[in-house]
């Protein structure tokens, strides 16, 4: 049961890093968001599996465009495991901005 869970939060690890470079042209937008995260929550990007509300506060700070196309990538790289709940939950969480 741990690696199934531990599965799905690497998926959404994933998820988050691989927009965030795809959106960024490379790792600068990562490497803000992190350490962005860092200074205000002294977490993380694998904290946002628990706590998403992180990631999207964070967001909420960026250029709406740029939210907007963060928050469709990470959407499309999860959708095939939408139908996990914790997945589901982290999406909508990050939609609700």
């Amino acid at each position: 049961m741990l690696e199934k869970e531990l599965m799905k939060k690497s998926l959404v690890i994933y998820g988050i890093e691989w927009s965030l470079i795809e959106c960024g042209n490379g790792t600068e937008l990562l490497d803000k968001i992190t350490k962005k995260l860092k200074e205000r929550y002294n977490c993380a990007i694998e904290k946002c599996y628990e706590k998403p509300e992180y990631l999207s506060v964070i967001l909420s700070e960026e250029n709406p465009e740029i939210q907007t196309q963060i928050i469709t990538a990470i959407k499309q790289k999860l959708i095939d495991f939408m139908y996990q709940e914790p997945v589901a939950v982290f999406v909508k969480a990050i939609e609700n901005t």
